[in-house]
């Protein structure tokens, strides 16, 4: 049985029982106090409240300083509810994008216009949470990575049930990067490459400059060339002891592993995955385990990588 170059016939049959599993990024200190106020909550007693549909479509609430504008501060919060109060998922999440983007905020001071963006962020994604549009509107969002997608109906809804989850917390994180905005096009290839090739994803994270030194081998680049620009510290983020260049060679021979970190297909953002996007997105999506790719691991097609059933060793 073929399961890919990257997985294992054990890890296969695990995915059939454990449908999704992820892990979540650290909380900063003010989310932590929260937490823990949470749990001493004395037993027995009622503690916050399950957020209610009206709590998730009030607006977020601008707070209050000297010289505030208090008719641009009603504006405001009626021009944020009116997105919340949007039914369509995609309608809604563009809508945001709008808001987002506009400079409508440009007025407030820098930590009011963040807590009101963090606010927005959170009641977004709490909309998002009970809304059936919301799958398929990811879905629809996706349509252009088809180039990239798996041919498996199963690992292509696996990658839609990450996402969705994923991108609400990329927005929690970072408010502005919004479902279908440019840094959300990139997560959304950085999810393919978890699912599908989990081994180049988690090398991907331990060696950041990697997915340059991949791109450049793949463009022609020799090793003496390659050696002299390491060398001079033009790559960014870390790479293994030996430089990786054996490693870059299997990533670059791995057409659709190089096509996620180069996708420039219509209507997305055309910007590489490299050691900057890699660094946020390890934030959103952090690698405690896994597997590095070895040199000329995924070079050989996936029919070689395993003798036929009647030639293997008995243990």
């Amino acid at each position: 049985i073929d399961v890919g170059a990257e997985h294992r016939f054990g890890g296969r049959f695990v995915e059939k029982a454990i449908q999704f599993s992820m892990v979540l990024p650290d909380i900063n200190q003010t989310q932590r106090g929260s937490f823990v106020r949470n749990l001493l909550i004395p037993a027995g007693s009622k503690g916050p409240a399950a957020a209610s549909p009206a709590t998730v479509t009030s607006p977020p609430r601008v707070e209050l300083s000297a010289g505030t504008d208090l008719a641009a501060v009603k504006e405001l919060e009626a021009e944020a509810k009116a997105v919340l109060d949007i039914d369509d998922y995609r309608e809604r999440e563009a809508a945001a994008a709008r808001l987002s983007q506009a400079g409508t905020m440009n007025w407030l001071g820098v930590e009011q216009k963040q807590r009101f963006e963090t606010d927005m962020a959170r009641k977004m994604s709490l909309r998002a949470a009970t809304d059936k549009t919301a799958a398929k509107g990811t879905s629809h969002m996706l349509e252009g990575l088809v180039a990239i997608l798996p041919p498996n109906p199963r690992q292509i809804k696996r990658i839609i049930n990450t996402l969705s989850l994923l991108q609400q917390v990329l927005r929690i994180r970072y408010p502005q990067r919004v479902p279908g905005s440019p840094d959300w096009q990139l997560l959304a290839r950085w999810v393919v490459l978890m699912v599908e090739w989990p081994m180049s994803w988690f090398t991907l994270t331990r060696f950041a400059a990697l997915a340059e030194l991949a791109v450049e081998c793949s463009q022609g680049k020799s090793e003496d060339d390659m050696t002299g620009k390491i060398n001079r510290g033009k790559l960014l983020g870390t790479l293994p002891k030996d430089g990786g260049w054996p490693i870059a060679r299997s990533l670059a021979a791995n057409q659709t592993v190089l096509q996620i970190l180069t996708f420039d297909g219509p209507e997305w953002h055309r910007g590489n995955i490299g050691a900057a996007e890699i660094k946020w997105l390890s934030e959103v999506m952090p690698a405690t385990s896994g597997q590095l790719l070895s040199a000329g691991q995924v070079e050989k097609p996936p029919a070689q990588t395993a003798a036929p059933a009647a030639q293997k060793p008995v243990a």
